[in-house]
């Protein structure tokens, strides 16, 4: 006895050194950190609250230890093997020990129960309100517990042998399935599939597209009849699904931590309410009132000397405004300010290197020297080019559409030449920025001169600021500590520093040695970082030998709306619905209501 004694408490000591903290469910997870649950070793592989590990296939937890936790032990527990135990006075067959049945009108089916045969309670179980489930003697089968047991001095066992773990007929009182859907196509090979339709419910025995399961139930049939159910089962018409289904559609599939943190990332402020925001302003914006106390309207001045007059610090702190995220608080401990001056010293770095004279002949330093290009090619009619893809057939029904190019009053093109702090151009950044600011990609695609005129002129600049580019995350998140590289980013030099940045922008870390672009952007941030009182003394600035991003990294996530066709990574569609993808479309699911507008472009019709 001592000597099993002995064994078991080595087992807990060895179990327990092994075992993380338990998950929290209002727990908040960064990237790498591990949890214990349900016995099992997890480590997170993005930022994540509230997800269950092991509930979804492709979810912010990954599997590091299958190891049991030590089993918990009663006091009066002895850790030796019984060999059999009285049952009450009727005789029952030799089972693990069972509570004296109580009187109760139903039992909720459980989980097949895990059986330890070296420990076994030799004390009476208390009895208690619930009963325990019945054990089928295979244990490779789950049991089937009946809906009701009458209360009889001792439990009968009655074995039950299904052929697979699929669910037993029933007698009406299970609830259905999910409806049958005749534009969903099924396929049983990848896992099982039941769904219902007219009060039972159903099990596919091989792939099929809209074969009604109540049509096809005999033998050899597409589908398997499981018995009665409750609840709606009644299938819906081939077709369309209505609005109110799309947007139900689309909430489930944003309805993830992690799509809701990007989306929030993003996040804009009405408009009226941005063009309200002066300097000093009482009411103006949390976020504001932050950047402006640490970039004064004399240090704006001091810092921009050269400044096109185009370009305000009312447009600055607008542009601040419109995006919430920029300069927000934290919750989870970050030093808020710390990171607004990080922030703003790696705006106004890339800024400088986009917008500048870089002039060796002017009195002022070259980081000094910036947002004195408001327009590309000066401020007249700026470059006729940047035309590119408007008059390709096949490039614009790619996106559907939504990259439709404007045209001037004598028929020609509109030209999307570069405008504002960070110079954008084509119609492939105009019209997302003009959905982020108006909701609407027309207002831009007509009026592209409106991101020099206005308070978009740096608005402009901290949309692409604040926004991811999948594979690429966005250079806010990178900045403040949002985003997690993972194993992939690292290996390829990517990591929370100024020169990933470069990267994100347009690629200048790829080559050794470094481009003088970008040595010139990390002087900039170096200028800026002292002057906003940041020490970046422990930050690297190596911007060379980096590599892209690519589809293993952490940030490839899936933004994009596409249609739900049949293909290696969506094995399973359904017609008239769109899906998250990486692959870049024309409907970002970071903006609302885009999932509506993907199915009726992508299937050809009007939701109603």
């Amino acid at each position: 006895m001592n000597i099993k004694l002995a064994m078991l408490l080595t087992t807990l000591c060895f179990s327990a050194s092994v075992m993380a903290a338990d998950w929290d469910s209002k727990a908040t997870y960064k990237g790498g950190e591990t949890v214990n649950y349900q016995g099992k070793n997890w480590k997170a592989k993005w930022w994540n609250i509230g997800d269950i590990p092991g509930t979804a296939q492709w979810g912010p937890w990954e599997l590091i230890s299958s190891a049991s936790p030590a089993p918990t032990i009663k006091p009066t527990m002895i850790p030796t093997a019984v060999p059999t135990i009285k049952p009450s006075p009727t005789a029952a067959p030799t089972l693990a020990p069972t509570t004296k049945p109580t009187t109760a009108p139903t039992i909720k089916p459980t989980t097949t129960p895990t059986i330890t045969p070296t420990i076994k309670p030799t004390t009476t179980p208390t009895a208690t309100p619930t009963i325990k489930p019945t054990i089928t003697p295979t244990p490779s089968i789950a049991p089937t517990v009946a809906p009701t047991i009458a209360p009889t001095p001792a439990p009968t066992v009655a074995p039950t042998a299904a052929p697979s773990a699929s669910p037993t007929p029933n007698n009406g009182t299970t609830s259905c399935a999910p409806v049958w859907n005749p534009d969903e196509i099924y396929r049983p090979n990848l896992g099982a599939v039941v769904r219902s339709a007219y009060g039972q419910n159903y099990q596919a025995n091989y792939y099929s597209s809209n074969i009604e399961p109540s049509t096809n139930s005999s033998t050899g049939g597409a589908w398997k009849s499981l018995g009665a159910c409750t609840g709606a089962s009644t299938p819906r018409a081939s077709g369309p699904e209505s609005i109110a289904e799309a947007q139900a559609h689309e909430a489930a599939a944003l309805n993830t931590p992690y799509l809701k943190m990007v989306r929030a990332s993003v996040a804009t402020l009405d408009n009226k309410l941005v063009e309200q925001v002066t300097p000093g302003n009482q009411s103006n914006p949390a976020n504001v009132k932050r950047v402006e106390g640490i970039v004064s309207q004399q240090k704006w001045d001091y810092f921009f000397p050269e400044i096109n007059p185009g370009y305000t610090y009312t447009n600055f702190l607008r542009g601040v405004a419109k995006f919430p995220s920029f300069c927000a608080d934290y919750t989870d401990g970050r030093n808020a300010d710390q990171i607004c001056r990080r922030v703003v010293a790696a705006f106004f770095a890339h800024v400088v290197q986009e917008t500048g004279n870089h002039s060796a002949s002017s009195p002022n330093p070259k980081w000094r020297q910036g947002l004195t290009a408001l327009r590309e090619g000066g401020d007249g009619n700026g470059s006729a080019a940047y035309t590119s893809g408007c008059d390709d057939a096949n490039w614009q029904k790619l996106f559907d559409g939504t990259l439709a190019c404007g045209k001037t009053p004598d028929g020609k093109w509109i030209s999307y030449y570069g405008r504002g702090a960070h110079q954008i151009s084509y119609i492939f950044n105009y019209a997302p920025l003009s959905l982020a600011i108006y909701g609407d990609r027309a207002v831009l695609r007509d009026n592209p001169d409106l991101v020099a005129s206005t308070w978009l002129n740096m608005a402009s600049a901290l949309y692409f600021f604040v926004t991811p580019q999948p594979p690429k995350p966005s250079v806010l998140h990178t900045l403040d500590g949002t985003w997690v590289p993972n194993a992939v980013d690292t290996a390829g030099g990517l990591g929370n520093d100024f020169p990933t940045t470069s990267q994100i922008i347009n690629g200048e870390c790829m080559s050794n040695p470094i481009k003088p672009t970008a040595q010139a952007r990390n002087d900039f941030y170096a200028e800026f970082a002292r002057e906003l009182n940041l020490d970046i003394s422990k930050e690297s600035m190596k911007c060379t030998d980096m590599k892209g991003f690519s589809g293993g990294s952490s940030a490839a996530v899936a933004i994009y709306w596409n249609k739900s066709e049949e293909t290696a990574d969506n094995p399973a569609p359904t017609k008239y619905q769109c899906r998250l993808t990486s692959e870049q479309s024309g409907f970002s699911a970071l903006i609302d209501n885009q999932y509506t507008q993907c199915v009726e472009a992508k299937w050809a019709v009007k939701l109603k």
